[in-house]
């Protein structure tokens, strides 16, 4: 008379469909990781092309009059770009985008002024910034 091996077919069975189901986890896990760290990167990539943006805009600020960045020390504001030419509005701009920039002007004496252009944005329920300061100082008398 031969063997009833049935009940070891059914235990292999469930070990299998396990290992299937383990596997299965971790590639929906890895991939889930990956996606969430792409679009951070995209993001901070973003917000970094911003900040660059608000130096650049607030050393146009300071090349077209240094009296009007002078005059923002100790202000916390957005930028507005209207027919080419930027200037200090608001407390944030960037809006409709999910990002929100600040500048922070500084002037500690009429010859330099610290700029701090920070960008925040979220992400994943997150709050995200990345922030880069500078120095700027008077060309001119």
């Amino acid at each position: 008379m031969g063997q009833n091996n049935s009940g070891q077919s059914i235990i292999e069975v469930i070990i299998a469909v396990g290992i299937v189901a383990l596997v299965l986890v971790a590639l929906v896990t890895a991939v889930t990781v990956s996606i969430k760290n792409s679009t951070f990167s995209k993001n901070k990539s973003i917000a970094n092309k911003y900040i660059n943006e608000g130096i650049e805009a607030v050393r146009s600020i300071r090349d077209t009059s240094w009296t009007t960045l002078y005059s923002e020390s100790g202000q916390v504001n957005g930028l507005l770009s209207s027919a080419g030419v930027w200037n200090f509005s608001g407390a944030s701009d960037i809006p409709a985008t999910g990002f929100t920039r600040t500048v922070d002007v500084s002037c500690p004496n009429n010859q330099t002024c610290n700029i701090t252009v920070t960008v925040t944005w979220i992400s994943g329920g997150q709050n995200h910034s990345s922030s880069a300061s500078t120095v700027f100082t008077k060309w001119s008398n």
